[in-house]
C-alpha cells in the first residue's frame, strides 16, 4: 500500500495513476502555510490579465452595431417610434486572438426599455426575447433586456451565426459564444437574481480580438431589431481577461464562495467551491483540497457537477480537520465541478474565519495561479 505524502497536515495518498505523485509534489508548492499563493513557480506559466472599466453602457447601445456595422441612417432608424437616438455598441476591450482566454465581467446600475429605470443588469426576469439577426450579427434568444455582449474580429462581415439560445431560467457557470454571436452577460453572476451567485466565465472564441457590449431590443422583444427610442439609464461594467494555455493541457480555475458574509456564533455556513476546466484539454482525476476552517466544525458536504460527482474524505460530524475530494472522472473543457461544504460557526464575535482551498488534476495545468482561492468572514 502506498504511503501518504503530507504537507502542512494535509495528506494525499498516491493513486493508481503515476501522475498522482506529481499532484502531491505540486501540493508542496501551493499548500505551505495553508495554500497561500507565494511560490514563484506557481506564476511562471501565468500570463498577465488585462482589465477594463468601469465603463458606461447606455441602455440605448445597440449590440447589433459593433465597429459601425450599421450606417448612421440604419442606426437612427432603430428608434422605431422616435425618441432617444440609438448608440452603437460599446467597445469594452481589444486583445490578441488566442486559445484558452476567458472573461469575468461585472455590471451594476439600472436601465429600462419603457422610460423608467427599474431593471438591473439581468433584465426584467422574463425569458421571452426572440430577436432577429441583423447583417453579420446573430439574433438574440433569452431574458428580456439584460446586458449582452458580442465577440468580433475586426469589422464583422458575412452571414450571421445561429442564435445563442439561452432560456434564462438558470444561469450556467460558463458561456461559450461564437464569433459575431450575441450572448447574455447580465450582472456576470450565476444567480437569477441580481448580485447573487458565483462569477460566470465567458469563454472567448479563439479568433476573437474585440469584446462589445450593449442591449438587444425589438418591438415586444420579438422580430426585427428596433424600439431603442425609449431606452433609458446605463450600466457600469468592468471585466478582466484571463489568458490560459493554447496546448492540450487543462487549466483549472477555482473560487471559494460563502453562502453569506454575515454570520454569528451558532450559525450554519456553506462554502461553495466551483472548479472550472478552462481547457483546452480534458482534466483527469481532479482533486480539491480544503479544510474545516478554524472557528467552525464540520456539518456535511455535497458534490455536484457535470462529471461523475466524486468522493470526499472528511472529519467526523462536529469535528475539524482536512477535507480531500476526488472527482474520479474526466472533466471536459468548459464544464464545472462543485463541492459544497457546510460548517457550524463556533467562534465568538469579531473572530476572523478564513477558508482556503486548492485544486489539481492528473492532467498538466499550465497556470497554477488560479488553482487556489481564499475567503475571510468576520463573526458578528
Amino acid at each position: 500500500m502506498n504511503s501518504p505524502i503530507c504537507v502542512s497536515k494535509i495528506c494525499v495518498t498516491n493513486r493508481k495513476h503515476t501522475a498522482s505523485f506529481r499532484i502531491a509534489s505540486l501540493l508542496l508548492a501551493i499548500l505551505p502555510l495553508w495554500l497561500l499563493l507565494a511560490a514563484a513557480n506557481m506564476t511562471a506559466h501565468a500570463q498577465p490579465a488585462k482589465s477594463f472599466g468601469p465603463i458606461s453602457v447606455p441602455a440605448s447601445s445597440v449590440i447589433f452595431d459593433p465597429d459601425n456595422v450599421l450606417t448612421a441612417a440604419e442606426l437612427a432608424a432603430l428608434t422605431t417610434n422616435g425618441g432617444i437616438q440609438p448608440l452603437p455598441a460599446v467597445k469594452a476591450m481589444s486583445f490578441s486572438a488566442a486559445s484558452g482566454q476567458f472573461f469575468e465581467i461585472s455590471a451594476t446600475g439600472l436601465v429600462s426599455f419603457d422610460g423608467v429605470e427599474s431593471n438591473g443588469p439581468d433584465g426584467n426576469g422574463s425569458p421571452s426575447s426572440n430577436i432577429f439577426s441583423l447583417k453579420s450579427i446573430s439574433g438574440y434568444e433569452g431574458p428580456v433586456f439584460p446586458l449582452v455582449g458580442v465577440f468580433t474580429n475586426g469589422h464583422p462581415s458575412g452571414s450571421p451565426p445561429a442564435d445563442y439560445s439561452f432560456s434564462g431560467f438558470t444561469e450556467p457557470a460558463t458561456f461559450s459564444p461564437q464569433l459575431n454571436q450575441v450572448f447574455f452577460i447580465g450582472d456576470g453572476l450565476t444567480g437569477t437574481n441580481s448580485n447573487s451567485g458565483a462569477p460566470q466565465l465567458f469563454i472567448v472564441p479563439a479568433n476573437a480580438t474585440e469584446l462589445w457590449l450593449g442591449f438587444a431590443d425589438a418591438v415586444d422583444f420579438s422580430g426585427p431589431v428596433g424600439a431603442y427610442g425609449d431606452n433609458v439609464g446605463s450600466l457600469n461594467v468592468s471585466g478582466t481577461l484571463y489568458q490560459g494555455s493554447s496546448s492540450l493541457d487543462a487549466d483549472l480555475f477555482l473560487r471559494v464562495i460563502p453562502s453569506t458574509t454575515t454570520v454569528h456564533q451558532g450559525d450554519v455556513l456553506t462554502y461553495a467551491f466551483p472548479v472550472w476546466n478552462l481547457g483546452p484539454g480534458d482534466a483527469d482525476q481532479e482533486v480539491l483540497i480544503t479544510q474545516v476552517p478554524p472557528g467552525t466544525t464540520f456539518d456535511y458536504i455535497r458534490i455536484s457537477g457535470t462529471p461523475g460527482l466524486g468522493t470526499c474524505t472528511t472529519p467526523p460530524y462536529g469535528e475539524t480537520g482536512q477535507i480531500i475530494c476526488h472527482e474520479n472522472a474526466s472533466m471536459a473543457p468548459n464544464t464545472t465541478w462543485t463541492v459544497r461544504l457546510t460548517v457550524k460557526v463556533t467562534a465568538s464575535s469579531v473572530t476572523l474565519i478564513t477558508e482556503d482551498a486548492a485544486t489539481l488534476a492528473d492532467t498538466l495545468d499550465p497556470d497554477l495561479s488560479n488553482n487556489t482561492a481564499t475567503v475571510s468572514i468576520t463573526v458578528q
